[in-house]
C-alpha cells in the first residue's frame, strides 16, 4: 500500500505519540491508526473493539478486529517492555483460547508480529518479524493488509 505524505506525516505524528507513550491508550492509537490505512476499518467490513483491563494495578489494552463473525487479528498494547516474557505468554494464550491467526505485541518503540495456524489441531504460534513502529510502519501497514479476507469483506 503506498501512503500520502499526509498520510505518512498522520503516522509518524502517531508514531512518535506512542514511542513516548505515558499509558497504553498512546500505542492503541498508533494501532487504531494503522489499522485504519491497513484497511482493516469498518469501510470494509471489519469491527475493531477495544477492552481495557486492570491487572494487578497495571492497565492492559487489548484490540481485536473480526469480519463477520471471523476473529482476524489481536493486537497486545504494552507501554514498557519489563516482561517481555509474560507479555509474550499473554498474547500467545488471547490467541489460542480466542482462535485469532494473527497477533501483534505492540510496545511504544517496536511491534512483533506473530501467527496461528487455527486449522491446525495443536498449533503452536509462531513468532514473526519485529518492527520497529517509528521508521518501518509502512512495512508493517502492508504485513496488516496481508491479513485482509477480501470475500468477507462488506461491498
Amino acid at each position: 500500500m503506498e501512503l500520502s505524505d499526509i498520510q505518512r506525516e498522520r503516522l509518524h505524528r502517531a508514531a512518535n505519540i506512542a514511542a513516548n507513550a505515558s499509558w497504553e491508550g498512546d500505542i492503541s492509537g498508533l494501532a487504531f491508526a494503522m489499522l485504519r490505512y491497513a484497511g482493516l476499518d469498518i469501510e470494509n467490513g471489519y469491527l475493531i473493539t477495544s477492552e481495557n483491563h486492570v491487572s494487578n494495578g497495571k492497565p492492559d489494552i487489548m484490540v481485536e478486529v473480526l469480519v463477520g463473525r471471523r476473529k482476524i487479528l489481536i493486537i497486545e498494547c504494552k507501554k514498557d517492555t519489563s516482561h517481555p516474557t509474560r507479555s509474550k505468554q499473554q498474547l500467545e494464550g488471547y490467541m489460542q483460547d480466542g482462535v485469532f491467526p494473527h497477533g501483534i505485541l505492540m510496545y511504544p518503540r517496536n511491534s512483533i508480529f506473530f501467527s496461528l495456524d487455527i486449522e491446525e489441531d495443536d498449533a503452536e504460534v509462531q513468532v514473526g518479524l519485529t518492527y520497529n513502529n517509528v521508521t518501518d510502519f509502512e512495512e508493517m501497514i502492508n504485513a496488516m493488509a496481508q491479513m485482509r479476507i477480501p470475500e468477507l469483506e462488506a461491498f
